[in-house]
């Protein structure tokens, strides 16, 4: 009866659900942008590392959003004492980035979550 038993929980731990294979690490958040540079307007790159998130979570879609938010700002930044084409430069430069980085976003929510 032990035996019996033991081959119970033997075969009960076979039975368990194995845990799903590692998800792939989401891909890094590319965001390009215009910057006004001395030879005219050049497209500027920057990553934003989002694999470390659980875009699953309200969590994790916020810190993805900051981090975003903080890359652009950094990008496309008018210098301190900008003239008005400078700051109207910025933010046409902010307003491509969003529209650059959002569609990535998306999709990179959409897939977490279909996982």
């Amino acid at each position: 009866m032990a035996q019996l038993r033991h081959l119970a929980f033997i075969l009960a731990g076979l039975a368990a659900p194995l845990p799903l294979a590692a998800q792939a690490p989401l891909p890094d958040i590319i965001v390009t942008a215009p910057r006004k540079l001395p030879q005219g307007m050049e497209p500027v790159r920057t990553t934003v590392a989002i694999s470390d998130l659980n875009l699953k979570t309200v969590a994790g879609v916020d810190t993805m959003e900051r981090r975003v938010t903080a890359a652009i700002k950094t990008m496309c930044a008018p210098p301190a004492r900008a003239a008005h084409w400078q700051v109207k430069d910025s933010k046409a430069c902010t307003s491509h980035a969003w529209e650059n980085a959002r569609p990535q976003m998306d999709g990179a929510i959409g897939r977490a979550n279909s996982n």
